[in-house]
């Protein structure tokens, strides 16, 4: 029998106190000394290894590469992604002071607990414990589903550590974020499932300082070719100047340009690609504009959690194929600088809307 869940309408507002947003960068640590040596130490205590010496080595080496054959499937692969990104996404929200991974080291317990990918600390102290998922489906609007076992083993290790558990799922198809509580999941038996309805009328990622941003359309960028030879057929030079406009306006400041370029790269609307002829010239133009307009002087271009999922998916992927890159990556390479409260906009005109669940 599934359990009825009572759902509620999100409430749209704009926010009005300051957010001061700065990036949280990776703090390094000696990856190659600490992790081997704790990786090595675990399988030594597990395959029983007698010595520290050649035969036991050889053995590790063995280990790890039969290991990374067995994880080297597109869905293991794409979930640990998704998982590194959002950590990434988190690392750019306002309101997150610290991102720490939870489920690294040993651990001694008597109950049956699963442990939760990351701790995050907020700028008002709380803190939480969340659960990364990755849903990718044909159909994009399809029920995600987990274990019961595996949802209750995560409530235990919350309760355990007197914390709250959240689930953050990756709306792959859909490029959007949800963070919900675990009594959102209807529980079906043996699994428990939560539709993307429920989801996001019950999305948390306020909570992390995430909103979502509007401008006024269209958005282009206009890259100006000086030409070595005219051809029918074929722009043979080479780039001489880029231009952005907003609303049709041109945009002279150096900040508002790096905003309206990110935005045309990693935002939600459709673009437009086409070859123009100004002042004799050619010029290729990417203008983007929201796929149905509102009445508004303003359009939705997206969350700006999913403009930075977009970016971080840019920067590590493969050009070969769509396996994801691990490269080394900064979270100031993500971030995008927008203080709604002091930003004035000289042409490129913006609005932040903070979502919340409305409060029963």
């Amino acid at each position: 029998m599934e359990e009825k869940l009572e759902v509620t309408n999100n409430q749209f507002r704009t926010a009005r106190e300051k957010i001061i947003m700065t990036p949280i960068n990776k703090v390094s640590r000696n990856i190659k000394k600490y992790d081997i040596s704790e990786l090595y130490n675990s399988i030594a205590e597990e395959c029983n290894f007698r010595a520290f010496n050649d035969e036991s080595k050889n053995k590790f080496i063995n280990i790890v590469n039969e290991s990374l054959k067995k994880t080297a499937n597109p869905i293991f692969i794409h979930g640990k992604q998704t998982e590194k990104m959002f950590s990434y996404v988190v690392s750019c929200m306002p309101e997150c002071v610290l991102i720490k991974q939870e489920d690294a080291g040993f651990l001694f317990s008597n109950d049956r607990i699963k442990i939760p990918d990351y701790r995050v600390l907020l700028k008002n102290k709380s803190q939480m414990l969340i659960e990364v998922k990755n849903h990718h489906t044909k159909n994009k609007l399809k029920k995600y589903q987990i274990k019961t076992d595996e949802l209750q083993e995560l409530n235990n290790y919350a309760y355990l550590m007197q914390t709250e558990l959240k689930i953050a799922i990756y709306w792959s198809n859909l490029q959007v974020w949800t963070l919900v509580c675990p009594d959102k999941f209807i529980n079906n038996g043996n699994k428990s499932y939560i539709d993307f309805k429920t989801a996001i009328e019950n999305n948390e990622m306020s909570i992390l300082g995430d909103y979502w941003l509007a401008t006024t359309p269209p958005l282009e960028l206009r890259m100006h070719v000086k030409e070595k030879e005219l051809l029918p057929n074929r722009i043979d030079g080479f780039i001489s100047k880029v231009e952005l406009y907003a609303n049709n306006n041109l945009i002279v400041d150096q900040h508002e340009k790096s905003i309206a370029f990110n935005l045309i790269l990693f935002g939600s609307w459709q673009d437009d690609l086409c070859v123009e002829t100004i002042n004799n010239s050619r010029c290729i133009v990417s203008t983007i504009n929201p796929i149905q307009k509102s009445n508004e002087q303003f359009d939705m271009i997206g969350a700006m959690s999913s403009i930075i999922s977009r970016k971080f998916k840019y920067l590590t992927s493969n050009i070969q194929d769509s396996t994801p890159v691990p490269i080394k990556i900064k979270s100031e390479n993500l971030f995008i600088d927008i203080d709604i409260e002091n930003y004035k906009g000289k042409v490129l005109q913006l609005w932040r809307f903070h979502v919340e669940k409305k409060s029963n």
